[in-house]
């Protein structure tokens, strides 16, 4: 009698067993059938070139959101429409990071029914290289490579030029400028980049505007020249200073000073000043003109000091000195100095 209530228990605990596995699997089932069905419904798939960027691409950028949005579709050979439930969020955040145009991407959220938002901080163009037969590439503030045709043309020319160098060029978009196998990036660059970054934060809306920086003199000779097409021997990068060079701050506000100067009586000033240095001391600004002549212009303007002439009388003895010397001959090797007495040609130590 004991033993058939054990059969009879048994018999029930097997079969509540079985129906709690069949009502497992049922539910399994129906789950997964109900995923293959919302995986399949339109209203859970989102297009690519329908997912939310944040922010928008720089203006600089060509194609603006659609443009870019298939630039890393293509790159990446992600499929469109994306399904929401099943998409791969990391392999997303991969494609997007590996874009040239992003440094970083911070989010990438899925939203149900149909939405996915990344958000991203991008590179911006800094400066440009030109290879010839009007294509170039630009330089991003951090060093890497943007390519030239995916900027909006009519401010890729506002883009500060680097010029002069005759090292080997990275130049592949999203890799680093100038640098070798290893990833180092060569000095003579990085001083390039660095100065332009300092430039476009410190010369927006100052006068004179930078429009190119070279590298033909070497290192530590950086050359810059102005929108009127003034040549400036600047010296090394920002924070790279000469223990004897002025600061990058320094010797653009001598520049300024001295550009407005000039500019303010450019249609007297017969010399037309073609080439600056700022990169010795502050007593020892030099100034070439169109004739070749190199003067010692010392001080910058408002800077003067002791028996120093002002600006406006070194100028007109600039102006009357070349009057009367008209000849760019013998000019080698010497350059005016300006004294109380006058002007006078001083031959430039060896």
């Amino acid at each position: 009698m004991g033993s058939g209530r054990y059969g009879r228990r048994l018999s029930a605990a097997v079969a509540a067993g079985v129906a709690l596995l069949l009502s497992g699997w049922l539910a399994l089932k129906v789950s997964r059938l109900t995923a293959a069905w919302l995986h399949d419904q339109s209203e859970f798939a989102v297009p690519f070139e329908r997912i939310v960027l944040e922010p928008a691409p720089p203006v600089e950028y060509r194609g603006g959101s659609s443009g870019f949005l298939a630039s890393v579709r293509d790159r990446g050979k992600l499929e469109s429409p994306m399904r929401l439930l099943d998409a791969d969020l990391e392999q997303l955040k991969l494609a997007f990071a590996k874009h040239p145009w992003v440094s970083r991407v911070t989010r990438v959220q899925r939203e149900f029914p149909d939405r996915i938002t990344v958000s991203l901080v991008y590179r911006k163009p800094l400066a440009r290289l030109d290879l010839g037969q009007k294509t170039f590439f630009a330089v991003a503030e951090d060093g890497a490579v943007l390519a030239g045709e995916d900027i909006v043309p009519a401010l890729s020319g506002k883009l500060i030029r680097i010029e002069g160098y005759k090292g080997r060029l990275e130049s592949r978009p999203g890799m680093f400028l100038g640098a070798d196998e290893t990833g180092k990036v060569d000095p003579e660059i990085s001083a390039a980049v660095n100065l332009a970054r300092w430039l476009a934060v410190n010369n927006r809306s100052e006068e004179p505007r930078i429009t190119a920086i070279s590298l033909v003199k070497g290192p530590g000779v950086i050359l810059l020249t102005t929108h009127r097409g003034v040549l400036v021997y600047w010296g090394n990068g920002p924070g790279e200073e000469a223990a004897d060079e002025p600061k990058a701050r320094e010797k653009f506000d001598r520049l300024r000073g001295l550009m407005r100067f000039l500019d303010e009586r450019d249609s007297r000033a017969k010399p037309r000043i073609r080439v600056v240095s700022v990169l010795r001391g502050s007593d020892q600004i030099m100034l070439q003109t169109t004739n070749g002549l190199w003067a010692l212009w010392k001080h910058g303007v408002g800077d003067e000091t002791g028996d120093e002439p002002t600006a406006q009388e070194k100028l007109d003895r600039l102006i009357q000195w070349e009057d009367a010397n008209p000849e760019p001959a013998s000019r080698q090797g010497v350059y005016l100095d300006f004294t109380r007495d006058g002007p006078r040609l001083q031959k430039v130590a060896n």
